[in-house]
C-alpha cells in the first residue's frame, strides 16, 4: 500500500488486492468515491473488447468483456479522480450502475448542497454481477448532503434446515361442544373459593399499600 497515495489510488490498490486474493469473485462496490465521471459520454468499458486485434495473444489468457450499456448523468463535469475511476472500471471489468436503469435514467445527482450538486456516490459491480441488479435509484432524503442509493438484487437463497433438534411432544386441545357441561363441572370442582378470597385480599392490600406509600394523611377518629 502506498503511504502517500490519493483516495482513488487507495481504492484501486484495494480492488487489486481483492482480485489477487479472490480471482473468481464478483465485486459490488458502493459509496462516496469523490469522482466526477461526466455525463456518460466517457465510457467505463473497453469499446469492442476482443482478442481479434492481438495476433499473438492466447485467447485463453484474456477475458473479453462484452459490456457496452450506455450511461447518463446530470453531472457533466469530469475530475482527475473521475478519469482514473473510468479507467479502473474499463480495465477491471467493473461498471457504474448509476444512470443505467429506468428509475435513474437521467443519472440523478447524489450530492447536493447550497452551492452546487454532483454525482460522486456510485454503485459499481462486476460485468457478470450487473445482470443480477433488478433496480437502481437515488432516493430523496434530507438527513445528509449525500443522497442514499437504493438497489435490488435478484438471488436464490438456499436455507438449510436444522433437523438435528429433539422432537417435542405436546397435547393439542380440541374443543368439543358436546362436553361443555362436563367442562363447567370440572371448572367448579377445581375452584377453591378460600384461595380466591385470599387473592382478592392480597390484591386489595397491594393497591392500598402502593397508594399509601405515595402519599397519606393521618386521620384521628
Amino acid at each position: 500500500m502506498i503511504q502517500d497515495a490519493s483516495g482513488i489510488e487507495l481504492f484501486e490498490n484495494n480492488v487489486l488486492e481483492v482480485y489477487e486474493d479472490y480471482p473468481e469473485c464478483l465485486l459490488v462496490i458502493t459509496g462516496d468515491l469523490n469522482s466526477r465521471t461526466g455525463d456518460g459520454s466517457q465510457q467505463d468499458f473497453l469499446i469492442d473488447d476482443s482478442t481479434k486485434y492481438f495476433d499473438t495473444l492466447n485467447a485463453a489468457d484474456y477475458s473479453v468483456d462484452t459490456f457496452s450499456l450506455p450511461r447518463k448523468s446530470k453531472d457533466c463535469e469530469v475530475n482527475t479522480f473521475g478519469l482514473r475511476l473510468l479507467t479502473i472500471c474499463a480495465l477491471l471489468n467493473v461498471h457504474i450502475v448509476n444512470g443505467r436503469y429506468s428509475n435513474d435514467s437521467p443519472g440523478e445527482f447524489t450530492w447536493i448542497t447550497y452551492n452546487g450538486a454532483s454525482v460522486v456516490d456510485y454503485l459499481i459491480v462486476s460485468s457478470d454481477f450487473y445482470k443480477l441488479i433488478q433496480n437502481f435509484c437515488v432516493t430523496n432524503r434530507t438527513e445528509s448532503d449525500h443522497l442514499p442509493l437504493e438497489f435490488e438484487i435478484a438471488c436464490n437463497i438456499i436455507v438449510a434446515l436444522d433437523t438435528s433438534y429433539d422432537t417435542m411432544q405436546y397435547d393439542k386441545l380440541v374443543w368439543n361442544s358436546d362436553k361443555a357441561d362436563v367442562y363447567k363441572d370440572n371448572v367448579k370442582s377445581n375452584l377453591h373459593y378460600d384461595e380466591i378470597d385470599k387473592l382478592v385480599q392480597m390484591f386489595c392490600s397491594f393497591i392500598w399499600q402502593t397508594a399509601h406509600d405515595m402519599v397519606y394523611k393521618p386521620i384521628k377518629i
